[in-house]
């Protein structure tokens, strides 16, 4: 299946990188290779932690504490939200570059220089574009010669576009990641700690929980008007969830298209 845009994780070998290295042995994987198990910890939405100087809105102060209780935006001991960022895009770049090279002969392509645009949230200040820009830079994009690293107002020309940061739409971020997190912070409101409490393995970002959301959300138009479905085993009690949210007989999560159209605005 092709898809337009690819998550927003990495994960990281949890054995000694060096000896895996001299074992041939992936150390990141990233976009939907990127899956929490046994031998790799997963990095996701650390774009929102390179804004740290942000005023907090008043209903963000739940959902950041939140998202850091449930260990969405876990980084591992080492590497700074910038460092993260930067490996992403790593895999980005290469994965451009080696899309572009079966589509063009290398002769032109080495003449032909590249514009790459970033986009990045309206309200981020100064510090944030900053540390979006030394990410990409250490990432590879601008490296070659002639290639150059732009924000998307630059110019209204053909471009190579990576959208690695929410845009703004309507007044209000839209971007995948955030849609991910409205998502995530309503089930933690529905269903409190049975929701909470289950391993990250099963609802957090690469658990088949979230892929299935992928899912929906991509195929995902306003004009849709039925309920929708993603299995999830919890332990409640039938009288502790309304059954307009939770269906007790096939242990599935019911999301109306109401509810999902409210994420993105």
């Amino acid at each position: 299946m092709n898809w337009d845009k690819v998550p927003s994780k990495i994960a990281y070998l949890k054995a000694d990188h060096a000896q895996a290295q001299a074992q041939g042995r992936k150390i990141m994987r990233w976009g939907f290779e990127a899956k929490v198990s046994s031998s790799y910890d997963v990095c996701s939405w650390t774009k929102l932690l390179l804004d740290q100087t942000r005023e907090i809105e008043e209903n963000d102060v739940a959902t950041s504490s939140s998202l850091h209780e449930q260990e969405l935006l876990w980084t591992p001991v080492g590497r700074t939200a910038q460092d993260i960022v930067s490996d992403y895009l790593g895999e980005l770049y290469l994965h451009c570059m080696e899309i572009l090279s079966k589509n063009y002969e290398e002769a032109l392509l080495k003449l032909t220089p590249i514009e790459f645009f970033f986009t990045v949230p309206a309200v981020w200040p100064p510090r944030a574009r900053k540390a979006t820009e030394q990410a990409a830079i250490s990432a590879g994009f601008g490296s070659r010669s002639g290639d150059t690293i732009k924000s998307e107002s630059d110019s209204p020309r053909i471009r190579i576009v990576s959208e690695v940061l929410a845009d703004r739409a309507s007044g209000k971020k839209c971007g995948s990641t955030f849609v991910d997190r409205e998502f995530l912070m309503l089930m933690g409101r529905r269903f409190g700690r049975a929701f909470d409490n289950l391993p990250l393995d099963r609802r957090g970002p690469g658990s088949a929980f979230m892929d299935e959301f992928q899912r929906i959300k991509h195929n995902f138009t306003p004009s849709d008007h039925e309920v929708q479905r993603i299995r999830l085993d919890m332990e409640l009690q039938p009288d502790g969830a309304d059954s307009s949210i939770y269906d007790f007989d096939d242990n599935e999560v019911l999301i109306s298209s109401y509810a999902i159209l409210k994420f993105f605005f």
